[in-house]
Formats: structure tokens, C-alpha cells, sequence
């Protein structure tokens, strides 16, 4: 009878410590750890890790492709998606170059074309398994502002090809 007694108050004890951590209470979702919780927290290094699935969406910092490269990538890969996006054209076209260096996007060539300026950027997503390029064309007219956004991938999923285009709309403000 005895070890009955202290085998309910291990248990009871063990439940109580659960409630202490922040067990998930899925009536409501809104404990720790729960889906209204931040889906980016620090990892055990220090960078962040994605609760959701797996780390969050960046690109290499650097990365390199030759323009012989990149023109054979850009014939060979097919449209991934095509917008337009309103932004106020620049007064410096070097500033393009400026605001999206710094997330991973490398600049390959770029010029004043008429009424609109004309950049092409690469990019290689990071923490993948596979190696996945994303070619950029953006063109932003000068009197309309709006700019013209062809990406291109080779292995890029339905959501990283969508994260790639939110992080460079979020980069598009001069």
C-alpha cells in the first residue's frame, strides 16, 4: 500500500512540475511554445531555429557566379514569378546594389535602359541541402514608379521562392 501511495505522489509530482515548464494547453494554443508563440527563437548557439520547420529563410552573404553562368542559368530556368511592385526610383542607381548586398543578393550587371534602370542579381539560399540559385530581373521605371520583378530558381520551393520575393520587396524602399 505504501509504495501505491508514493508511486500517486511521484506522479502527482511529476504533473506539477509539467504545469511549472509550461506544458502546451491545447484548448486555446497559447502556452509556451503553442502556435501563437514566436516562431523564431535563439537556438543553442545562438542562431536562430524556425520551431516550425527547421531554420529561418537567408541567403548565403557571399557567392559567386560568372556572367557566362548566369546567362546559361537564365535561359535554362523557367519563370518562377513575375510582379510589379511600387517603389520610388532611386537617385542613385548604386543604391539598388546597397540595399540588397547586405541580405545576399549579388549585383551581375546593371545600366540605364530609356526610361528605367535595369539590374540583375543572383542569389543562393542558404541552410539548404540542395544547392538553390535565385535569379533576379528588376527593372524600375524612373517616371512610374514601379518596378518590374522576374525571379528565377532552379531548386527553390513554392515557399522559399516567397520568401525570396517578400525579403526583396521588404529591401525595395530608397
Amino acid at each position: 500500500e505504501e509504495e501505491e501511495e508514493e508511486a500517486e505522489e511521484e506522479e502527482e509530482e511529476e504533473e506539477d512540475a509539467g504545469e511549472e515548464q509550461g506544458d502546451y494547453d491545447t484548448m486555446n494554443g497559447d502556452a509556451y511554445g503553442g502556435p501563437s508563440a514566436q516562431a523564431a527563437q535563439p537556438g543553442l548557439l545562438g542562431d536562430e531555429v524556425d520551431l516550425i520547420g527547421g531554420p529561418p529563410f537567408t541567403l548565403l552573404p557571399t557567392c559567386s557566379l560568372d556572367p557566362n553562368t548566369f546567362q546559361a542559368k537564365w535561359k535554362q530556368m523557367t519563370q518562377a514569378q513575375s510582379l510589379q511592385h511600387p517603389v520610388r526610383a532611386p537617385s542613385n542607381p548604386k543604391l539598388v546594389d546597397q540595399q540588397l548586398r547586405p541580405v545576399g543578393m549579388i549585383s551581375m550587371a546593371s545600366g540605364a535602359v530609356g526610361g528605367s534602370l535595369k539590374f540583375y542579381f543572383y542569389a543562393q539560399q542558404a541552410n539548404v541541402a540542395t544547392p538553390t540559385w535565385f535569379l533576379l530581373e528588376l527593372i524600375i521605371q524612373i517616371e512610374g514608379n514601379v518596378a518590374n520583378i522576374t525571379v528565377k530558381t532552379d531548386n527553390g520551393s513554392p515557399e522559399a521562392l516567397q520568401q525570396f520575393v517578400e525579403l526583396l520587396k521588404s529591401q525595395l524602399v530608397f
